[in-house]
């Protein structure tokens, strides 16, 4: 599992995030689900370990069947094959809603308290009386990105839920982008822009109070002595301003961590690629190939990003 509740504070902390811990409390930690609770332990945290950090179960025990969270991981097994909705809905509270930390969000957010109710599955597999109240329950509000990316990652064929961002309305599938190709046009408004990252050790420059990472995403090949090179590669920029040596070294290791991953991968016909995801507002007129990202909302993954699936509520 990437995310687990701190008992002290009562937020949820992303695995990737024990990396820049000062010191890791192994009993500090445990599942989401306030049916479950049961204690998780970090592993691969230490500033040696090259896999990315994550969270286990103790040995022998397993999560309650009550535990939302725990069904929520198991649809995965079956997700990037088939259309796991049931009746038209999904079946267990899944990330509909980004928000910005908070602790009062955190802790009281009735939206929280709901989608944690067990009997939302019996709901849903039975006959549907209330779809708005049902709608309601399944929400999870979320407050860091990763969980939003990993479910669009992971349920191709459920890219048709709604998802609401930092009060941005619309469904998973239109709220995504991936960057490509001609800059002309196609960008527009703010939303989850991603592309592949380059691979080059120099594709991350710190300038006057920003940070550019460059992309493996550009307008076009080019001919240049007798071999072809990309042309107008695109960059993403991120205020340093506002931005603390924490959240900067968390973007730097998520970086690292899809880029090794990739290049650590033996597998010739994988169709894997390390992947950097913002959410950000997209280029403008004078700058055609440079995305703006807002605040600090960059996650990395090494994946292979999988077509839409043609599911389409009527």
């Amino acid at each position: 599992m990437n995310i687990a509740r701190d008992k002290l504070t009562g937020e949820e902390i992303e695995a990737e995030e024990l990396k820049l811990l000062i010191s890791v409390e192994k009993a500090n930690y445990e599942c989401i689900d306030v049916n479950c609770r049961i204690r998780l332990i970090p592993c691969s945290f230490e500033k040696h370990h090259k896999p990315r950090p994550y969270f286990k179960t103790e040995q022998g025990v397993t999560h309650t069947l009550e535990c939302t969270f725990s069904q929520y991981t198991e649809l995965q097994n079956q997700s990037r094959i088939i259309d796991v909705s049931v009746n038209g809905l999904f079946p267990v509270p899944y990330p509909s809603k980004l928000v910005k930390p908070s602790r009062k969000t955190i802790k009281t957010n009735k939206e929280e308290n709901d989608h944690l109710n067990p009997r939302i599955i019996k709901n849903v597999r039975g006959v549907i009386d209330n779809l708005q109240s049902e709608e309601r329950k399944r929400n999870r509000v979320v407050t860091a990105l990763g969980q939003i990316v990993d479910f669009y990652l992971n349920f191709p064929n459920n890219r048709d839920n709604s998802l609401e961002i930092l009060n941005i309305h619309s469904e998973y599938r239109f709220l995504f982008k991936r960057i490509k190709g001609k800059s002309e046009g196609q960008y527009k408004g703010r939303k989850i822009y991603f592309g592949r990252v380059s691979l080059s050790d120099d594709n991350v420059i710190e300038r006057e109070n920003r940070l550019f990472i460059q992309l493996y995403e550009f307008d076009k090949w080019i001919k240049n002595d007798e071999r072809n090179e990309p042309k107008n590669n695109y960059t993403i920029s991120i205020d340093l301003i506002q931005l603390s040596n924490h959240k900067k070294t968390k973007i730097l290791n998520e970086l690292v961590f899809a880029t090794i991953e990739q290049k650590n991968d033996e597998d010739e016909e994988t169709k894997k690629k390390a992947y950097i995801f913002f959410l950000g507002d997209p280029p403008k007129e004078d700058t055609p190939y440079l995305f703006t990202v807002y605040e600090n909302y960059v996650v990395c993954r090494y994946d292979e990003i999988l077509r839409t699936g043609r599911r389409v509520r009527s």
